[in-house]
């Protein structure tokens, strides 16, 4: 009995000091670690707690959006209508109005929309039915009919005899007492005419100076900027023979240099001029050289612009100035 008291008393002795020693081995970790609990404050403590709830708190599942369509009804159609509704009053393009806008470029624009011009056949015969109308509307749709005509090729087709009855209401529209759009319709159709080689021979002596008498007015006195372009331009552009045109060639030499300074500041009034002088040196160019004193100066201040195409215009006007051969007694 007394010796295995004593062996089972040693096993719990060395049971005890193994826990014993096992215990020794943790507690300096247990001690840093409660040391550092106490250095590091509530705030660390509170933080880990946060952490650990933050953890522990499941994740949320993702939001869903749903969209249900409706059928419109009918107060919120009325609402939709309302806001959509302009507060501005639309207006409609005016082609008279057009006409009369100063910055309109291109001389030459001819309307494609059908809808614009007057119903009915394209036709000289209709045409000059509505140019002996007394009323400026019925005028002015016989120009927009003839552009029509001439813009289709069919120039070529003229009879002398109805070449004749246009320049009679050419002169009578192109009077400067009309309303602007009534005399710049006619300066269009005048061009076509004029411009065209096969038709403006067709014109008599007689009908060539009252036209160009009208031209050269507008072009000194209009108030309207794509009047004097226009009318410019046919004084750059013409085909009127030679014989014809030479009376009017210093009276064109006036006009066309008096507005290199356009008075409406319009580069292309000043680049239509230049052209227009230079027709006037091409066609004409030993009585182009007696004038030289009349254009040369203004024509140098143009050769310094800062517009390419009036500078480029400029200078190739006064080299063939200077390299025009000068009867006797002509000097620059």
């Amino acid at each position: 009995m007394s010796a295995s008291t004593n062996m089972k008393r040693k096993a719990e002795n060395t049971a005890l000091e193994q826990a014993a020693a096992s215990k020794c081995r943790r507690l300096p970790v247990a001690c840093s670690t409660s040391h550092n609990a106490a250095e590091s404050g509530p705030s660390t403590s509170k933080k880990r707690k946060a952490e650990d709830v933050a953890l522990e708190q499941p994740a949320t599942p993702a939001k869903r959006v749903v969209f249900t369509f409706q059928e419109p009804r009918e107060v919120s159609t009325a609402k939709l209508k309302g806001i959509l509704k302009s507060s501005a009053p639309v207006r409609i393009l005016s082609w008279e109005r057009m006409l009369d806008h100063p910055e309109v470029k291109n001389p030459h624009m001819v309307r494609s929309r059908g809808d614009s011009y007057p119903e009915g056949p394209v036709s000289v015969e209709r045409a000059l039915a509505l140019l002996g109308a007394r009323d400026t509307r019925s005028r002015f749709s016989a120009y927009q009919l003839l552009s029509i005509y001439l813009k289709e090729g069919r120039g070529e087709l003229l009879q002398q005899e109805s070449v004749r009855a246009f320049a009679q209401y050419f002169v009578r529209d192109l009077d400067s007492n009309n309303h602007p759009s009534l005399i710049q319709a006619a300066l269009k159709c005048t061009s076509h005419f004029l411009s065209n080689q096969s038709i403006a021979v067709m014109f008599t002596q007689g009908e060539v100076q009252h036209m160009m008498m009208r031209i050269l007015h507008l072009v000194n006195t209009t108030n309207e900027a794509r009047t004097c372009h226009l009318a410019v331009w046919i004084l750059a552009s013409n085909e009127i023979p030679s014989r014809w045109l030479l009376p009017f060639l210093l009276q064109m030499i006036q006009a066309l240099t008096s507005n290199l300074d356009s008075r409406f500041e319009a580069s292309s009034i000043t680049s239509g001029c230049l052209d227009g002088i230079s027709t006037v040196f091409a066609r004409f160019p030993n009585e182009a050289v007696a004038t030289t004193q009349t254009w040369f100066k203004p024509v140098l201040t143009k050769s310094k612009s800062t517009i390419p195409r009036i500078q480029s215009k400029a200078l190739r006007l006064m080299r063939m100035a200077i390299l025009a051969p000068r009867p006797n007694g002509v000097s620059m």
